[in-house]
């Protein structure tokens, strides 16, 4: 599985606003994944 974030059609006040993107840590990113691909009985190492 390949998870991407598209974040071209964000606007630029919003970029701005939230102090750039993503808008989270990497690590919460990669948390996120890890948790949901243990939801769907994957290996998130793979």
């Amino acid at each position: 599985m390949t998870l991407t974030y598209d974040w071209t059609d964000t606007p630029e006040a919003t970029r701005a606003e939230i102090g750039g993107l993503p808008p989270v840590p990497e690590s919460f990113l990669a948390e996120s994944l890890a948790s949901s691909m243990c939801e769907f009985g994957a290996d998130s190492r793979a």
